[in-house]
């Protein structure tokens, strides 16, 4: 009877780093080495050519010589970073995990979510001040290079990192059930606002119309994807501001006048209308008769 390998536990050095609830044993297994591993792979080829490392670290000079992952114990490439004074180590698999979190192996978001929720509260104390941080923030390890971090800091917020599934979780859900949104969230292109129902919005107009639907009792959720489609979703990450309790996707079109925000725009409307879904598409100017468009749905 042929079996799988057998995982062992996180390793001892950093496994009390984070807390002990962050991962479950099925999960270590995306990471952590096995007992026994058949095969070898080209390793020094592999972890000179990886690109993770200059994303998570910018500025780090790889020393081309092979050490021992500090976060699995597999052969690593040793490189030096700005923000840490000694040499690192971090083979190519965790690196391209920290950059992409642990996949959603449950087939559900309630686990991800957890772990997720966990995590970026670990994160927002330790790296970010205790602020709240958006999803993209993740792609860099921050630091203030006249504070060097100690090679366990940097450990901790690699974990914390895996433990974050990127791409699929809600991440104004995330930022919620941590606490963290209670003030706003600072992104590119302005400020992340709390409405009243506890949603969070992305601008003045978002929270206006969110606000409306839970003054006159419009059932909504935020940040609903839309479905399959292998031209214009095939990863299924495309999202819509709202989905309404009869289906009816709301998008808040924020820049249309912008040509690449236009593009997208346009490329949401043929999805809605290849997959036959009922979509309302706002613009700031129709804030004033947000009563008139969803006249159908209010409850005055």
């Amino acid at each position: 009877m042929i079996t799988g390998p057998t995982f062992r536990p996180l390793n001892p050095a950093v496994a009390g780093l984070v807390p002990d609830t962050l991962f479950e044993a099925s999960e270590l297994a995306r990471f952590a080495q096995p007992v026994h591993k058949p095969g070898a792979e080209p390793t020094a080829l592999l972890e000179r050519l990886t690109t993770h490392r200059g994303t998570l670290f910018p500025g780090h000079t790889y020393l081309d010589t092979i050490g021992t992952c500090r976060i699995c114990e597999r052969p690593a490439g040793e490189f030096h970073a700005p923000l840490c004074g000694q040499t690192l180590a971090y083979c190519h698999r965790c690196l391209a995990v920290a950059i992409e979190g642990l996949p959603n192996m449950g087939g559900t978001l309630t686990r991800a979510i957890a772990r997720a929720t966990l995590a970026v509260r670990a994160l927002a104390d330790d790296e970010f001040g205790g602020a709240a941080f958006v999803e993209s923030q993740l792609s860099t390890v921050h630091a203030d290079p006249q504070h060097p971090l100690s090679p366990a800091d940097i450990d901790r917020r690699l974990l914390l990192r895996i433990a974050i599934t990127r791409r699929q979780l809600p991440w104004t859900h995330i930022l919620i059930g941590t606490g963290l949104a209670d003030d706003g969230v600072r992104v590119s292109r302005g400020t992340v606002l709390k409405a009243t129902d506890g949603h969070l919005c992305l601008s003045l107009q978002e929270k206006a119309v969110d606000d409306f639907f839970d003054r006159h009792r419009i059932g909504h959720t935020r940040e609903p994807r839309y479905p399959f489609d292998p031209e214009l979703n095939p990863n299924t990450r495309r999202r819509a501001d709202w989905l309404l309790e009869d289906g009816t996707f709301v998008e808040m079109w924020g820049m249309p006048k912008d040509p690449v925000y236009a593009e997208k725009m346009s490329e949401k409307i043929e999805l809605a209308r290849r997959h036959g879904l009922q979509l309302i598409g706002l613009t700031a100017a129709d804030i004033g008769r947000l009563s008139e468009i969803f006249s159908q749905w209010a409850m005055n």
